[in-house]
């Protein structure tokens, strides 16, 4: 899609350069700081005094703390996974291997090779460093030779490497003897080896390293359903009603890199230790150190103070800071897709930058402290020009090699850390070479690039939109297709109607649509392939190759198959699967939105980047913008915007997401195979129709996450749509989402052992989490009562009691009127109340801000008399701290709400909704879950159901209604005159004229027009399309799916007996599940009742005990269950700012460099 991209704006662009040359500046100072941190400490060793033991140990520490960080990584992101297997004998080896000649490589780079007597130029032990690229530069050339690819510049780079070898060697050899510079070659050969990308390929890819996601299902081509069906479609086998598709791992293709980690980095840090202490004692130094000495190198640190900008401590800790810094930096700019400036820049610049400070003798003085030490900064005559010579040499091979690929773009947004390194780890001493090295490239890696395109199949659930909303989604369409004709990614578009056929007819609604299209998106009836089908209708309009469909409509007929939005996405579910071959499977998406969504072609590549990295996530949604006008609009705007900022980033970051909604959100086939038979199941249980069928989206994430497949929240994918701006069809929705999303709530904790051994992302602190959030969406009208009556004490110094009790009685009447009056009234009663409570709200802020303010006032006066006695009052913290607990909360959630606004700019403006919010804070939280709970048994969809008639098709009735007044005024007033004649003009009679259907009368006559009119016609251009339509769509001019394509329909009528049947709608069934309706609603009511009953007494009573059980002036129940919340809100907040820092990371990996379009 990158052609179909508006032209970017000058900001994103300038902001990319930006970061680029910000991230590029960082790492190299990192690299180049962290080794000339090593050769200043290193060089100072060489003193006779005591502090040299000192400067072991930083050195020591140097070396093993970056194993200890990955050693910890090591085990919080692989010793805890139980689907994550452990390396087998062959990796365990090869591990061993590789982490001794590391260790043992990284020792002798720190502690023996820049002491080496002869070495008096650090400029050589940077150059020393890079002689790790020798069996790299060798293995490539061999493996182009093997491959026959770019064989002259592999060739040309070994070539020029070994020059670089040579002339390293010949600047050492004269003054280094061999007893003491044998080992040098030891250090470069040992960490060119080990760091050699073949030898790292083979320590990751070793058999038993990597588990793989089993694709051997039983699945055929009638799709996952249709698999146990039994008869010709299934295994006669299985019998069951359910069927899972649940593997052991439930992860993607993922090697057990982390613990693989942790093994090699607890060896290496083994390994560090022995080595070190075996230099220490024997080799460093030439009189041999006792123990004392090394037990006074950890002893010695105290005697250090920071006089000097270049003191040990301070080059000790930039180099264990840097070094994490550099390579956080260099995965920044990797996964950001900024390798080129931020990444492959530095690193090719690294050593040459180095050698030129080194060579500079105040920069080099000043960095390395050459006074009194054994290095010598000047180099003069024919070692300047070997220095020069070898790092030219040096860059030359690093342009023709690694460097080559690494400033090469790269395709893939957001790459993960382990498939952008080979070991995902660091270290401390030759950052620049180990990155080089073990970052993955073409030349290393087959899969460093995306190799298959994936294919998006685009399915648009349909019920009675209006006009601008059906326009809306194909303006989208139409920008899709745009993008996808300038070489994006291949699009299919299938939009599914439900109770769109009656009578064998199509409604006025898709009447509508098809309009709508023939404007929108160039796509003319005629074109379409119309066919009847085992569910209705369907029209298909193909690509220009006539091989793929580019657009197709699936009209349903309720009479032949369910309605309802869920069967209606177990269609084209079922379908997709169906259409699309195994072996393309994985790389398929199904875009699933509503009918009135508005989206872009970035926001969709967006979305694909999330499952395009990682192939263990399922899905991926979006971020929602609520359209419309009004208070109710403005509710839900910031509604939306905190559910997103806050709950949504906290599930990604602890866990995974528990709900990806259907509106705009991204699933993967091969997922949703997995969870569709269970999917389609049919409703048995009262429980079942509430998380079935009341919140369908819902529903299918539970199941996806239950599968061990990971959701998650894309906040750079946006997309806006139509919400409710009547009051009563608000509360219709929310009653149905309420309901639906506290049962799976319910459905998740109490089954949280068998979801957490599939999916390794739901851990027990997750479940904590969920838990929290469910006890406070229990108790949640007690708290609102509680905070109003606390509001009124504030403002009207109304007592608590009074308060609570007036409020519960108010409740209990309001829960009375919704289980025994009409739907109308609950509303109305609903509308008092909300409006009620909304005024009462006004007065609870004034109420709580006096108390802020009375407050403030106590605090400051007490800092302007420090020596007056003024008793603090009981609500106050402490006597010192005179700030109450609700001033103290009350500043840490605006705090909290201010920084977040801030970072998300763009969204600043909803904190002023925020405020309207605020007021109908007990409407969301008091009346609206009552009014959820007491209307469990309403089995009504409750939004657009009392639409009837598309507003175009009222349009056009009016204007019949006029066009019939007119002609029978005027064939009323002209008849009996015989040179004028009118005929009544019909547009529909028209169309039938020219499509061969003639009225006898209409064929005899002739219309006239009166005299000096212009045209008999007027403006019935809607009405001309309409008859056009409805008269292509008649059901003689369709034609069979059984005469077009004998498998499909096969394959709809199979899947129609298995699960899509219309079940009967008696009155005895109804009856039934009305029946346990009110019997769950009854249970539920209990639970909420005596829930908040509990804590309503719990927090009364220690309220009237307050005198004598204030802990920090509030009570300990409150003050533990404020605590609680703040944790939770810290919680989430501290999960928004990770995720802002990854949605800005993918924000900039998006961002072009240039302002061509796309």
């Amino acid at each position: 899609m990158p052609a179909g991209r508006a032209r970017p704006s000058i900001g994103k662009v300038v902001l990319k350069w930006l970061c680029s040359v910000f991230l590029g500046i960082v790492l190299l100072a990192c690299v180049i700081e962290t080794k000339l941190g090593i050769l200043n400490i290193s060089n100072k060793m060489r003193e006779t005094s005591e502090r040299r033991f000192v400067r072991f140990i930083m050195l020591f520490l140097v070396v093993l703390v970056p194993s200890v960080v990955n050693l910890l990584r090591g085990i919080w992101r692989g010793a805890l996974r139980h689907n994550m297997p452990w390396p087998r004998k062959p990796a365990f080896l090869w591990g061993l291997v590789v982490s001794l000649l590391e260790a043992l490589g990284l020792c002798l780079f720190v502690f023996h090779i820049p002491g080496i007597k002869g070495i008096d130029q650090p400029c050589k032990v940077i150059l020393i460093m890079n002689g790790v690229h020798l069996c790299p530069a060798v293995y490539n050339a061999w493996q182009a030779v093997k491959t026959k690819e770019s064989i002259v510049r592999n060739t040309f780079a070994t070539i020029v490497m070994v020059a670089f070898g040579v002339i390293s060697f010949w600047l050492v050899q004269e003054s280094i003897k061999v007893k003491n510079g044998w080992l040098m070659p030891v250090a470069v050969m040992v960490l060119s080896f080990a760091w050699n990308p073949a030898v790292q390929r083979k320590l990751v890819e070793t058999p038993g390293c990597t588990q793989r996601r089993s694709n051997n299902r039983s699945y055929n081509s009638m799709g996952s359903t249709l698999n146990n069906s039994g008869g010709e479609a299934g295994n006669s086998g299985n019998t069951g009603n359910r069927t899972h598709y649940r593997t052991p791992t439930n992860t993607e293709d993922e090697p057990a890199t982390w613990k693989l980690i942790l093994y090699i980095s607890f060896l290496k840090i083994i390994f560090i230790v022995v080595i070190s202490i075996v230099l220490f004692f024997f080799v460093l130094f030439e009189n041999r150190p006792s123990i004392e000495d090394f037990t006074l190198g950890w002893s010695g640190w105290g005697q250090y103070t920071w006089i000097s900008n270049r003191d040990d401590l301070y080059l000790f800790t930039v180099n264990i800071v840097g070094s994490a810094v550099g390579y956080i930096a260099a995965y920044m700019a990797c996964t950001a897709c900024m390798q080129r400036l931020a990444f492959a820049v530095p690193l090719i610049l690294a050593t040459p930058v180095s050698i030129i400070l080194l060579l500079i003798p105040r920069s080099c003085d000043f960095l390395i402290s050459t006074r009194d030490q054994g290095f010598v900064c000047k180099a003069e005559g024919t070692t300047f020009s070997l220095i020069i010579a070898a790092a030219v040499c040096l860059i030359v091979y690093q342009f023709t090699t690694v460097g080559w690929y690494h400033l090469k773009t790269q395709t893939i947004v957001m790459q993960k850390e382990r498939k952008l390194f080979w070991v995902p780890t660091y270290n401390a001493v030759l950052l620049e070479q180990w990155l080089v090295l073990v970052r993955r490239s073409n030349c290393n890696n087959e899969d460093s690039q995306q190799s298959d395109n994936p294919k998006v199949i685009m399915c648009t659930t349909m019920f009675r939109e209006a006009e601008h909303e059906m326009r809306q989604l194909l303006e989208s369409i139409q920008s899709i297709r745009t993008a996808q004709n300038n070489g994006g990614v291949p699009f299919e578009f299938h939009i599914l109607f439900d109770e769109a056929v009656q009578e064998s007819r199509p409604t006025d609604f898709v009447l509508h649509l098809i309009i709508l299209i023939e404007l929108t998106l160039d796509l003319t009836l005629d074109a379409a392939c119309k066919i009847m089908t085992p569910y209705g209708m369907a029209l298909v309009w193909k690509k220009e190759d006539r091989n793929a469909v580019d657009l197709a409509i699936h009209l349903k007929d309720n009479t032949k198959v369910k309605n309802g939005k869920r069967w209606s996405q177990v269609m084209y579910m079922e379908y997709v699967l169906y259409m699309v071959d195994e072996a393309s499977l994985d790389e398929t998406y199904i875009l699933t939105t509503d009918a009135d969504v508005s989206f872009t072609s970035n926001s969709v590549e967006n979305l694909l980047d999330l499952m395009t990295r990682d192939h263990s996530v399922g899905a991926v949604c979006a971020r929602t913008h609520p359209l419309g006008k009004g208070l109710l609009v403005w509710y839900q705007t910031f509604e939306y915007a905190i559910g997103h900022w806050f709950q949504k980033a906290a599930e990604q970051v602890t866990g995974s997401v528990l709900c990806s909604p259907g509106c705009f959100s991204v699933y993967r086939c091969i997922a949703i195979r997995e969870i569709l038979p269970e999917y389609a199941t049919h409703v048995t249980q009262a429980s079942d129709f509430l998380t079935k069928d009341m919140g369908e989206d819902r529903w299918l994430c539970t199941l996806m996450v239950k599968s061990g497949w990971k959701i998650e929240y894309c906040a750079t994918a946006e997309n806006s749509t139509y919400c409710p701006d009547d009051f009563d069809e608000f509360f219709k929705q929310r009653r149905r989402w309420i309901a639906s999303t506290l049962a799976n709530m319910k459905i998740f904790i109490l089954d949280w052992r068998t979801v957490s051994k599939a999916n390794h992302h739901i851990s027990f602190a997750f479940l904590l989490y969920q838990i929290l959030l469910f006890v406070s969406t229990l108790i949640g009208p007690s708290s609102v009562i509680l905070v109003v009556s606390g509001g009124l004490k504030y403002a009207w110094d109304v007592s608590n009691q009074i308060s609570v009790s007036i409020q519960c009685i108010v409740c209990i009447g309001y829960i009375f009127t919704c289980l025994l009056t009409s739907s109308k009234k609950q509303l109305l009663a609903s509308k008092l109340a909300v409006i009620l409570y909304a005024i009462i709200m006004i007065f609870v802020v004034i109420g709580i801000v006096r108390h802020i303010i009375a407050d403030f006032r106590q605090h400051i006066s007490s800092n302007k008399d420090v020596n007056a006695t003024t008793t603090s009052r009981p609500s106050n913290i402490s006597p010192e701290f005179r700030f109450s607990t609700t001033t103290v909360y009350i500043g840490y959630m605006v705090g909290l709400f201010v920084v977040t606004g801030l970072l998300h700019f763009k969204e600043c403006i909803y904190l002023l909704h925020g405020l309207l919010y605020l007021l109908f804070v007990p409407s969301g939280y008091l009346i609206l879950v009552l009014y959820s709970i007491c209307n469990i048994t309403d089995i009504t969809w409750g939004t657009r159901e009392e639409r009837q008639k598309s507003n175009i098709s009222s349009k056009l009735a009016w204007r019949i209604q006029c066009e019939q007044l007119f002609r029978y005024l005027f064939i009323r007033f002209f008849k009996g005159q015989s040179n004028y004649r009118i005929q009544a003009y019909d547009p529909f009679d028209a169309v039938m004229n020219n499509a061969g259907v003639f009225d006898e009368d209409f064929a005899r006559s002739n219309m006239y027009i009166l005299p000096g009119s212009i045209s008999g016609t007027g403006n019935v251009d809607d009405e001309l399309r309409l008859a056009n339509v409805r008269t292509q769509l008649t059901p003689s001019k369709l034609r069979e799916l059984q005469e077009v394509n004998r498998d499909e329909y096969y394959f709809w009528d199979t899947l129609k007996e298995r699960c899509l049947s219309p079940q009967s709608t008696s009155d005895r069934q109804n009856d039934g599940m009305k029946a346990k309706l009110k019997c769950l609603r009854n249970k539920w009511l209990v639970v909420f009742m005596v829930s908040n009953a509990i804590w309503l007494v719990l927090i009364a009573t220690l309220a009237n005990k307050s005198h004598m059980l204030l802990v920090y002036g509030s009570d300990p129940l409150g003050l533990v269950v404020l605590v609680l919340f703040s944790a939770v809100v810290a919680i989430q907040f501290l999960a928004m700012l990770v995720h802002r820092l990854i949605t800005f990371t993918h924000f900039l990996a998006r961002a072009p460099y240039s302002f061509k379009n796309g």
